[in-house]
């Protein structure tokens, strides 16, 4: 079991939305990067830490924190979004933050333990365990914290097992001393304090891979939940404020756009006015892309500011009620 560490704090969601000029630059400062867990923190010492690689596999292991530093790192890039609350699965929460992660690729670890195929899936569990929001209708207790994903996705899309973030050691409350890191998936999926990797022909059961994190969908008439997996393109405007009091006259409106693909356009609409194409930078490993758009405020009053974008697969931001539904931002012009 992975149920012998110290919790502190134990039973507990512990969530962190960094302010909006935190987010103004690329990078996100280690203290400001968002924070949700769902069961408290888990602590352990590094001399202690140790994964298993388990499963359908040539040769099974266990690694120490030793080994794995002494295999090749790779640095890259990624923005993390949180999937949002789990019994609101549709709600824009936009808890967005992007970090340099230095770490193993899951591809090396699974092909130095014998991975015989790409076709299943990889479970991950990780340290942190007790009780899920108790005294709620939904409290239940868990052992470990469980997610999977596509192991085509694991040996291919950059997966990390990350032992650092920006440059330094992460800390327990972002996973030391070591957290999955699966870029392009909603956060739930990068697993932190990681003990356990799993090679399975099928997904697994439990609270967190099959209840929560996952969208009902209705298939021939009966509910199917499908893993909140894949980011779905997004956007977020850092250069104002919600109810930001602006004057009459042009403003640069800016901000990031990102999901599991390259955003290819970002446009933005004044009202129910004609749109504008933003300028759009390039994207830097799985990073936000920054845009920027100069909007015309003619008069005083409340004006609506809606950003949508849109992927290289031509995926749009929907307007409906949606965990990335097009960004809108209220502003009050004097």
């Amino acid at each position: 079991m992975l149920d012998d560490l110290r919790m502190d704090p134990a039973d507990k969601t512990v969530i962190y939305d960094p302010p909006r000029d935190a987010l103004d630059s690329f990078i996100t400062d280690n203290d400001e990067h968002y924070v949700l867990v769902g069961l408290g923190v888990a602590h352990q010492d590094d001399h202690e830490w140790c994964i298993e690689i388990i499963g359908d596999l040539d040769n099974p292991s266990v690694l120490d924190l030793a080994t794995l530093m002494q295999m090749p790192q790779t640095t890259f890039c990624a923005t993390l979004e949180c999937a949002g609350d789990p019994l609101r699965p549709d709600l824009p929460v936009r808890r967005v933050s992007t970090a340099r992660w230095t770490g193993v690729t899951i591809a090396s670890v699974l092909e130095l333990a014998g991975l015989r195929s790409t076709d299943g899936y990889l479970w991950m569990d990780g340290a942190d365990h007790g009780v899920y929001r108790p005294g709620s209708a939904v409290a239940e207790r868990v052992s470990y914290y469980r997610k999977d994903i596509p192991l085509e996705r694991a040996v291919s899309g950059g997966a990390l097992l990350a032992t650092h973030m920006n440059g330094v050691p992460i800390t327990p409350i972002h996973g030391a001393p070591v957290r999955a890191l699966i870029p392009g998936y909603y956060g739930t999926n990068s697993v932190k304090w990681i003990r356990r990797l799993i090679v399975a022909s099928g997904r697994p059961s439990g609270l967190f891979a099959s209840v929560m994190y996952n969208d009902p969908v209705i298939v021939d008439g009966a509910i199917e939940r499908r893993q909140a997996g894949r980011v779905g393109v997004n956007s977020l405007v850092t250069s104002h404020d919600q109810g930001a009091r602006l004057a009459v006259g042009v403003h640069a409106i800016a901000g990031w756009a990102w999901g599991d693909l390259e955003v290819a356009n970002v446009v933005v609409q004044v009202d129910d006015g004609a749109t504008a194409r933003a300028d759009l930078g390039p994207r830097e490993d799985f990073a936000w892309q920054r845009f920027t758009a100069q909007v015309t405020l003619d008069r005083p009053g409340t004006h609506s500011i809606a950003v949508r974008a849109t992927d290289v697969a031509g995926d749009s931001q929907p307007d409906d009620v949606h965990i990335n539904q097009a960004f809108r931002l209220e502003v009050q012009v004097d």
